[in-house]
């Protein structure tokens, strides 16, 4: 990706989409550094790319405007994602939610109030599929839903693009679980490779 592209990227949606690149914080969980999209470096610039995008439903809170590309960046839960797609093809790709501005920390109250409102809901879509082109997406960008909830909204929304499904990584792991490696075995699955755990 070019840098003039990667700054009108994030003129026009650095409030509601990120990356998927992340800083070491000041703990394991700490994902909220944000600087290397501040000013982004070349080698930073050359690992992003639309050849997968992850796709969240909603923002579970605002993302302050001095905060460019903070989505996916500072949620107690956003390690999860970051360990699970290390070293991976995934590492880099966009990250977007297909509900704008919509902030509701549940997804089930979320789906709750778009039942009824389907003219609403494809107001969404057609601005996600604008998104789409903006950014550079082509036919061939793999979406990746997190959730079934934005899964089914995907599949419903006509859309060229191979659709895949990833569990959320918010998701609440059972008694007993190994949460990273069984979100690893997830990516692994999804992209079909062999992964290890660090």
């Amino acid at each position: 990706m070019k840098r003039s592209e990667f700054n009108k990227i994030k003129q026009a949606y650095g409030q509601v989409s990120s990356w998927a690149l992340w800083l070491k914080g000041k703990t394991k969980a700490d994902t909220s550094d944000i600087s290397l999209f501040i000013n982004p470096s070349d080698d930073m610039i050359k690992k992003i790319h639309t050849e997968y995008i992850f796709v969240g439903l909603n923002i579970s809170g605002p993302i302050p405007r001095d905060r460019p590309f903070g989505n996916f960046h500072g949620g107690r839960n956003d390690y999860w994602l970051r360990d699970a797609i290390k070293d991976t093809p995934l590492v880099g790709s966009y990250m977007t939610d297909i509900l704008k501005f919509h902030v509701d920390p549940n997804s089930t109250s979320v789906i709750k109030y778009f039942k009824n409102k389907q003219e609403e809901l494809d107001a969404h879509i057609i601005k996600f599929k604008q998104e789409l082109i903006d950014i550079g997406a082509n036919k061939s960008s793999k979406l990746i839903a997190l959730g079934n909830d934005t899964f089914s909204i995907l599949k419903n929304s006509n859309l060229e693009n191979p659709i895949l499904k990833l569990k959320h990584y918010a998701y609440r792991q059972r008694k007993g679980e190994n949460k990273a490696i069984s979100y690893r075995n997830e990516v692994q699955d999804l992209l079909g490779l062999k992964l290890t755990v660090n």
